[in-house]
């Protein structure tokens, strides 16, 4: 598998096609994995959080979720590895309509109309079961018995970052089967409650620009991505000065 390493981390630079190859191999294992898929504001919050940092690079996969990911490599290494969010690969993997899914995250309802769009949409998607994103200790630890009990392929874990992190740190402990995806928003979108940007937009790299219209509180956390670019310029600047002034 092709990998670009940029910041510590090794992005995976792989098409879908190679992608589900990789997929069916790892489910024929009957091993527990975790993907990861990484933005400016997980990199930079992780620069003060060893143990997620740690999480991160012992991910099976981490893909490049977003423009900010790809541009920062194409500048360091001058690789840019193809673009996988989440939304991307959820929509992909219920498609296939061969894949059972555990569903844990969103508001009730979005959970509930969430649901019943992949029933409706993907029947050939087995929905092993689902949760909304609103539980406290005692719940958490019956989904977690739930989701061991029933056995899914995939555990889609739509909590945000770092909730979606924490809760698959969790089932890294207790199963030993299936792979688990944090993805973010998703169930919003798949649930129909907020739309993606239109395809143009997602083409040319400004999702994130269209977000931050309908949903301008996201303005608040654009500071992260600040910090990151900071990142991959320090990173720049110290193989410039590899380049140009080598070590004697």
């Amino acid at each position: 598998m092709n990998k670009i390493k940029i910041l510590g981390y090794e992005i995976m630079d792989i098409d879908y096609k190679k992608l589900f190859q990789e997929i069916e191999c790892l489910l024929q294992k009957k091993r527990f994995f975790y993907f990861v898929t990484l933005n400016p504001e997980i990199v930079v919050v992780a620069r003060e959080a060893q143990e997620l940092a740690d999480y991160i690079k012992k991910a099976q996969m981490i893909f490049a979720d977003g423009i900010g990911i790809v541009l920062g490599s194409k500048l360091l290494t001058g690789k840019a590895p193809q673009k996988i969010t989440g939304i991307d690969l959820v929509e992909k993997l219920l498609h296939k309509q061969k894949y059972s899914f555990y569903l844990v995250g969103a508001k009730p309802h979005v959970m509930e109309k969430a649901a019943q769009k992949i029933k409706e949409k993907y029947p050939g998607s087995e929905l092993k079961g689902y949760h909304h994103g609103y539980y406290d200790l005692k719940g958490e630890q019956a989904i977690i018995k739930d989701i061991k009990k029933t056995r899914p392929d995939f555990i889609l874990v739509g909590l945000g970052f770092p909730n979606q992190d924490m809760f698959i740190r969790k089932l890294i402990k207790t199963l030993n089967q299936g792979i688990a995806i944090g993805i973010g928003g998703s169930l919003d979108i798949i649930s129909g409650t907020k739309k993606r940007a239109p395809f143009l937009l997602r083409k040319i790299g400004v999702e994130w620009l269209y977000r931050a219209f309908k949903e301008p509180k996201r303005i608040l956390r654009w500071y992260f991505l600040q910090s990151y670019v900071w990142l991959i310029l320090k990173e720049w600047f110290k193989k410039l000065k590899i380049t140009f002034y080598p070590q004697r």
